[in-house]
């Protein structure tokens, strides 16, 4: 099954967790904010749009998510959007891809490499190894 969201929805808020029949998702260009969203789902890869900014605790508990595709040249951050909801919970310290064992490959826009590691070096027990690869999006291929 496939879920398909539109670029003019901008922000969604722990959206589509527990799932296990969607196996994809599509994000448009517009969306800005996915926190808490697609967890425990049957996602292999996923791609964000450039437009997005914040993935805070987004994509935890997808087994089989192996590939993340970022168009973003700005590496997203981990959960901003406290301030914009009731959960408290939730500060910028919320990495995604938590309980993921297996490691993650991030393909990211030429020269986005750095900012992506500086701003996802956090790790614990719990999150996913992160690789990251530059990656040429308009001509679909490895840098």
């Amino acid at each position: 099954t496939s879920v398909e969201i539109p670029g003019n929805v901008k922000k969604l808020y722990f959206t589509f967790s527990d799932c296990p029949n969607i196996s994809e998702v599509i994000l448009h260009e517009g969306i800005e904010d996915v926190c808490g969203s697609f967890q425990a789902m049957s996602l292999t890869t996923i791609t964000l749009p450039s437009t997005i900014k914040n993935i805070g605790w987004a994509f935890c508990g997808n087994k089989n998510l192996k590939t993340v595709y970022s168009k973003a040249k700005s590496a997203p951050s981990w959960g901003d959007s406290s301030e914009n909801l009731s959960y408290e919970y939730i500060r910028n310290d919320r990495p995604p891809f938590v309980y993921i064992e297996n490691e993650i490959t991030v393909y990211v826009p030429a020269g986005s490499i750095e900012d992506y590691q500086k701003k996802w070096k956090f790790y614990n027990s719990s999150t996913a190894p992160l690789k990251f690869v530059e990656y040429d999006f308009e001509n679909n291929k490895v840098i």
